[in-house]
């Protein structure tokens, strides 16, 4: 005889309850790949506009050098920062 037996609703609140754990963790960590995915597309268009100024000339070129470095530098570290904040929240 078990030491100790568990009538079926308590069972099916136990797997009920897994389930939504389970479900809960999917979507927190495809809220992360979205976060990281959506920083890591802000950094390539950084790149692209501070390549683009190697090509431009005058006042364009300074523009864009400091356009692409600061949207390939801050904006994904600002998404990564405010997603963690999220995450504590």
């Amino acid at each position: 005889m078990p030491l100790l037996t568990l009538s079926a609703d308590r069972i099916a609140r136990e797997v009920r309850r897994a389930e939504l754990n389970a479900a809960a963790d999917r979507a927190e960590m495809r809220r992360r790949a979205f976060a990281l995915l959506h920083a890591c597309a802000w950094y390539v268009l950084g790149l692209l506009l501070v390549l683009a100024s190697f090509h431009a000339t005058g006042p364009s070129a300074h523009s864009l050098m400091l356009l692409g470095w600061l949207v390939g530098n801050v904006a994904p570290i600002t998404i990564l920062v405010v997603s963690s904040l999220r995450q504590q929240a």
